[in-house]
């Protein structure tokens, strides 16, 4: 019975590993392409260009009711307050939300980056999200270095390296 068991489990392990290899390479084909240009807004109305000209950023496409983006907000945020890397270094963008939900789940998570709204879905489908969250590494140049989506073991080691070099 336990040899029945291992066999369905590792065979649902391969067929999730499947499904997420259509991810992973469009993920690796977005590197060293320029990122889309497309404009999101602050909690506060602010509109905002992504990405941001000349500037290396870290953009993290997220949503309130997802629990690995609260996960990796939560690193982000870390890495901030250690004084790794700036607020101002960091951009959240949550994909189709009302800024009231943003605005409720922010009272009980107080993070040090900015967060943007993308209410309309248009920058992350630009972006080909397919799950959140999905973390897109923009050089200065405006090319997409990496991005990856679900919870990353390397996101700390990759965050501080990307704006090292």
């Amino acid at each position: 019975m336990k040899s029945v068991f291992n066999i369905i489990f590792y065979l649902i392990i391969i067929v999730l590993f499947i499904k997420k290899i259509p991810g992973i390479y469009e993920n690796y084909k977005s590197q060293n392409q320029f990122a889309p240009s497309v404009q999101v807004r602050y909690l506060s109305g602010e509109e905002i260009s992504v990405p941001v000209a000349h500037q290396k950023t870290v953009v993290v496409f997220w949503a309130t009711w997802c629990g690995p983006c609260q996960v990796e907000l939560k690193r982000l945020n870390q890495i901030i307050l250690d004084h790794k890397i700036k607020a101002n270094q960091v951009l959240a963008i949550s994909v189709q939300e009302s800024k009231e939900t943003v605005d409720a789940f922010l009272k009980n998570n107080k993070f040090e980056f900015l967060i943007a709204l993308d209410e309309s879905g248009q920058a992350s489908e630009a972006y080909h999200v397919r799950g959140t969250p999905t973390v897109v590494f923009i050089n200065e140049d405006s090319k997409i270095a990496w991005m990856t989506t679900g919870l990353s073991p390397s996101l700390e080691f990759r965050v501080q390296h990307f704006f090292v070099d």
